[in-house]
């Protein structure tokens, strides 16, 4: 639990909570369409996903050959 409070305080994690704060204030004060809104802020979270995944490779099972052994 503890480390999920420190990565969700992360500056990165911080400004894309702030960007889908703002995007749905301004979308419930008819500043902008909820289609807008909607668009943006399935960005930010898909964004987020997507990298969050490449920082953590996944192997399946795998072994990943190491590029410095040779098989001489």
């Amino acid at each position: 639990m503890k480390k999920a409070l420190i990565k969700l305080l992360k500056v990165k994690s911080l400004f894309s909570l702030a960007a889908i704060a703002m995007f749905i204030f301004l979308c419930v004060t008819d500043r902008i369409t909820g289609e807008v809104a909607m668009g943006t802020i399935s960005a930010i979270i898909t964004y987020y996903f997507v990298k969050q995944e490449k920082e953590e490779p996944r192997t399946q099972g795998y072994v990943v050959p190491n590029a410095e052994e040779d098989d001489d």
